[in-house]
């Protein structure tokens, strides 16, 4: 049995579950700081999963800063539905290209699913939306 996954733009009543992402992934920020607009969450059974974060840098640009799937729900498509989810979310803004770090772990996985392009190396990455 398939299990079931929605996404949700960023909302209080998630604060608590990234915040255990957060400890996970070891990011120092706290949920309360991100923009709910350019927040999305994965849920399951409505505990997060997985989120992904961006930073509007006017437009036409947005900084994708953090992306992180809980060790349990990798492999499982949660990464790929969170990462299309939020490029048709800044596509509806009018956002036409978008940065983001990527570790070296997950490079391969996320260069060959998304079609995006390396900036200085394997660590920077870059995509054109729309």
């Amino acid at each position: 049995m398939r299990t079931r996954l929605t996404i949700s733009q960023l909302r209080p009543e998630h604060y608590d579950d990234l915040r255990e992402l957060f400890a996970l992934a070891e990011f120092g920020s706290k949920p309360e700081q991100y923009n709910p607009d350019l927040t999305l969450v994965a849920l399951v059974r409505d505990k997060a999963v997985g989120f992904i974060a961006a930073w509007d840098c006017g437009q036409p640009y947005v900084f994708i800063d953090n992306f992180f799937v809980h060790p349990e729900y990798r492999t499982k498509g949660v990464g790929y539905t969170l990462g299309y989810a939020m490029l048709a979310v800044l596509k509806q803004r009018g956002v036409t290209w978008y940065v983001a770090p990527v570790t070296t772990v997950n490079f391969h996985s996320i260069a060959t699913r998304s079609g995006m392009t390396t900036i200085g190396g394997a660590l920077m990455m870059q995509g054109r939306i729309g």
